[in-house]
């Protein structure tokens, strides 16, 4: 696919950190070497959705898992999470709405932490409440918060954690040259626990013209704020480019390990996706005051970043979600995954069947035998980023977040 001048600055922004470095690409074909399998699945309890009169989610963009097999339920609409064992017992509410201790505003995400933690990754100023398991305040982290020019002044998407070694993806605003303009740039970075940053992964810019606001969807939310992970081995696993199929790869200090690439038909969009994603931005800054644009993408980006599109397992494989892992998929298979090995060899695909539609809905593992579904999980993403509510494709509105806790055979 061609890409414009601007476009190229970008991308070759985003990965400076690889440049003259001799980083080892492994390029994969589009088949797997050993084929496809399919999970075996067994529902054991489910929560919300419509039938459910006793529980109502929000916005649940987020499932975590601890060492006792209790899950962890974010809601970024409630600014709350709710725990369950493994047998659907609701146990307790973590966090709540405020500016106190174990008290959160407008949280993006969920991140689970060492010490028997869970941190609500806060968007705007940019920190991350902790509390224990049992809902105790712990603190906060707040990136930046040594430096009196960040501190405060970042905001965060999302944040992923894996023993001591935490990343976070965010924005961080600063006055640009020209008269109504403001500079953004986007970052992927590791944190210590007292804020203080230790490596940058990634970074894209983009100067905002309010005076001519174009809001671009290829700038304004890029690929690696949703598709970052972090391995058993401390390695930084991203996606720097929304066209290419390649997942970067980065040692813990940030030194550029391998890119990891697979041929790749891109998917291009219907008019009824195109217009989806349209009124999803459209829900994202409709509220603000002056004119504006919106710029969408004529094809879907091919790794699929705002489905979580990254999960590293113990055993180091490399699950990925791509944009046709989502459609298209045989009756009974919501999604497929492709899996490559841990050296990055395309190994084999993983289709899932359970309910659930691959492009509105989700799949997290919790620990290696447990998958939960969030139904309604894209129009809940796509809600956090404003007032309005996303639409699916044939226009009907979604029904409220439902949660469906299988267990892997």
């Amino acid at each position: 696919m061609p890409r414009s001048p601007v476009v190229m600055v970008t991308l070759l922004t985003a990965l400076a950190g690889l440049a003259g470095a001799d980083v080892p690409t492994i390029m994969n074909g589009p088949h797997p070497r050993d084929g496809l399998e399919k999970l075996r699945l067994r529902e054991v309890w489910r929560a919300g959705g419509p039938d459910d009169e006793e529980t109502l989610f929000g916005l649940v963009t987020d499932i975590g898992g601890d060492a006792e097999g209790n899950v962890y339920v974010f809601d970024g609409q409630l600014c709350q999470v709710q725990v369950y064992d493994p047998d659907g017992q609701h146990l307790r509410t973590l966090f709540r709405q405020g500016e106190g201790p174990g008290e959160t505003q407008s949280p993006r995400d969920m991140v689970m932490l060492p010490g028997g933690r869970v941190g609500a990754v806060q968007e705007f100023p940019g920190k991350i409440v902790m509390v224990d398991l049992q809902g105790t305040p712990a603190g906060s982290i707040i990136p930046g918060g040594g430096d009196p020019t960040r501190g405060g002044w970042m905001s965060l998407i999302a944040a992923a954690c894996r023993g001591e070694h935490l990343i976070c993806t965010g924005e961080h605003p600063a006055p640009a040259e020209r008269e109504n303009t403001q500079a953004r740039t986007y970052f992927l970075a590791s944190f210590g626990p007292d804020g203080q940053e230790r490596t940058r992964y990634l970074e894209t810019h983009n100067v905002r013209d309010f005076a001519n606001f174009v809001f671009s969807e290829r700038k304004d939310t890029p690929a690696f704020w949703w598709a970052s992970e972090v391995g058993p081995d401390g390695r930084v696993y991203t996606v720097p480019d929304r066209d290419r199929y390649a997942i970067s790869v980065f040692l813990a200090d940030g030194t550029p390990d391998r890119v990891i690439e697979r041929e790749y038909l891109p998917w291009k969009r219907t008019p009824a996706e195109f217009e989806r994603i349209r009124l999803l931005y459209e829900s994202a800054i409709g509220g603000i005051s002056i004119p504006y644009s919106i710029k969408v993408e004529e094809y879907e980006p091919a790794i699929s970043y705002w489905h979580r599109a990254l999960r590293v397992a113990e055993d180091g494989t490399l699950w990925v979600v791509s944009s046709r892992g989502i459609r298209e998929q045989p009756e009974g298979i919501m999604l497929t995954y492709d899996v490559f090995d841990d050296r990055g060899h395309f190994i084999r695909q993983v289709a899932v069947p359970c309910e659930g539609d691959g492009v509105d809905d989700a799949l997290f593992f919790i620990g290696r035998d447990t998958v939960v579904l969030v139904k309604g999980y894209l129009d809940s993403l796509a809600a956090q980023f404003g007032r309005g509510t996303a639409f699916s494709a044939d226009g009907e509105e979604h029904h409220v977040p439902e949660i469906v806790y299988y267990r892997i055979l």
